[in-house]
């Protein structure tokens, strides 16, 4: 029996987790390095990997399951790619052009990477302390649920785990009372089903991005390059001859083609972090826009596609890399695709469209 697929992920990972032999130790390795990331966002009311044992074990499936002489091919045609730049500049330029290169793959690594090591694996472990509070304090019957814990502000978990006001009444900021029960509840919800519509791109008018020229060099190349692709619009290639018909049609989105590519398949909406889980073999990810947390299910995924975001955006970036079809920038699709639905992405035309409604 495969326990990475039994029905009841809790037990598996359980027995998995105390497996006599190597293989329990290597698990016990991979709960301690990755089981504490958070299993998709950056707020601590997202759960970690290790509690949710099913979205854990079909993670750890997929691993097992990846075919490395796709891997090798990914990796052939990028060098053709790159070869073929290459030897499109003057021989003088090869030098420079082996420089950039290296800076922006050094770049775009320590970016996912300190998002993976630092932002979700470090919010993780603060979940893990403050969930343990929450535990003493749902046993005590002084709050519902423990994960409500994690909405509480700082002074409000301190003075709830205390027993006393000291904490609220000696901070000159925020509330002075204690939330109740409910009201750490109704806080919880909210968050867990806000919609992400509702929340401004900016507060206020967005200051200018600052004067890089005082950067170094290598730094100052590549803010270069990324300023004049805003100016030039790189961001918005293909949008500004978006036609009426299709903002108005209810069956198609048109965007900015980010990875080339085509596919049909089911849409898996992604619109809170806890909708990662639902994503299957195949799926077609729409979603606001994606986080290195979305990195966990992209083997999954046949192709993404979002309402924000360009070029160079996460989504862009690793659809590239695992050779998938992306199509960013809808600005609608969110709203025009359901659960289910069968939609045809197509990076040649940019646009992602209807097949058939889910009944």
């Amino acid at each position: 029996m495969n326990l990475l697929q039994h029905k009841d992920a809790a037990w598996a990972l359980d027995c998995l987790m105390h497996w006599p032999d190597e293989l329990g130790d290597v698990m016990r390795k991979v709960r301690i390095k990755y089981g504490w990331r958070l299993a998709g966002g950056y707020d601590l009311v997202v759960p970690a990997m290790i509690e949710t044992p099913d979205f854990f074990l079909k993670t750890l499936y997929l691993g097992t399951q990846e075919d490395p002489e796709l891997w090798l091919k990914g990796t052939a045609k990028v060098q053709k790619l790159v070869d073929e730049w290459k030897s499109a500049l003057a021989e003088e330029k090869h030098a420079e052009f082996e420089e950039i290169l290296s800076v922006g793959r050094n770049f775009f690594r320590m970016r996912d990477e300190r998002g993976l090591a630092t932002d979700l694996s470090g919010v993780g472990l603060c979940r893990r302390g403050i969930m343990e509070g929450g535990r003493r304090l749902e046993d005590q019957g002084i709050i519902i649920r423990a994960e409500h814990i994690c909405v509480a502000t700082k002074y409000e978990a301190l003075a709830l785990l205390h027993g006393d006001l000291g904490s609220l009444i000696g901070n000159q900021v925020g509330p002075t009372e204690l939330p109740t029960p409910r009201e750490l509840e109704r806080r919880f919800e909210y968050i867990a089903t806000a919609d992400p519509n509702l929340i401004p791109r900016a507060l206020g008018t967005p200051p200018l991005p600052p004067d890089h020229m005082s950067l170094p060099n290598n730094i100052r190349r590549t803010m270069s390059a990324i300023h004049t692709a805003l100016l030039r619009g790189v961001w918005d290639e293909g949008l500004e001859d978006v036609d009426e018909d299709i903002v108005k049609s209810k069956d198609i989105v048109k965007g900015v083609a980010a990875s080339m590519g085509q596919t049909t398949g089911p849409v898996c909406l992604v619109i809170h972090e806890g909708d990662l889980r639902k994503v299957k073999k195949g799926d077609i990810i729409i979603t606001y826009s994606c986080s290195a947390s979305f990195n966990i299910v992209l083997p999954l995924c046949s192709g993404i596609c979002t309402d924000y975001g360009g070029m160079l955006s996460h989504a862009a970036i690793v659809a590239r890399e695992y050779g998938i079809p992306a199509i960013v920038g809808t600005q609608h699709a969110t709203t025009k695709f359901k659960n289910g639905d069968i939609v045809c992405m197509d990076s040649s035309t940019a646009k992602v469209s209807l097949v058939s409604r889910k009944e």
